[in-house]
């Protein structure tokens, strides 16, 4: 079940066109796979994303959508930690970034996915 406080945090910043989208995906999915336990340190994060951001720009021609925003935002971020929050619907990925307290969102990014199947990393993609 998706944290209330996450939902709640998405429909006040539905003028970004990617959490509009979150959120029509999640109105639209029969079955949604929350996971919100992630978090880091602040540099972690900067470190971890910056370094994917180059990967999604060299590698994979933008694929992953919402670098642009975020990363210039957790680095303007003043909080010690963000929790990350990943919402996996059929066709997508969405990762979101807030504080620990869920509170302010510093960004979302929106991953499709290689086939429209659930995955799971042991077992791979369901057929």
């Amino acid at each position: 079940m998706i944290d209330s406080r996450l939902m709640n945090l998405l429909s006040e910043n539905r003028a970004n066109p990617l959490v509009a989208d979150c959120l029509e995906q999640i109105s639209q999915a029969s079955e949604i796979r929350y996971r919100g336990d992630g978090g880091a340190q602040l540099n972690q994060i900067i470190d971890t994303y910056v370094v994917r951001a180059r990967i999604n720009s060299e590698l994979n021609n933008g694929v992953v959508e919402g670098f642009d925003a975020l990363l210039p935002a957790l680095k303007a971020a003043a909080g010690a930690s963000v929790k990350v929050h990943s919402l996996e619907v059929v066709s997508h990925w969405y990762m979101v970034f807030t504080d620990e307290s869920i509170a302010d969102l510093f960004g979302i990014l929106k991953s499709p996915k290689k086939k429209a199947a659930w995955f799971d990393p042991v077992k791979g993609y369901d057929e």
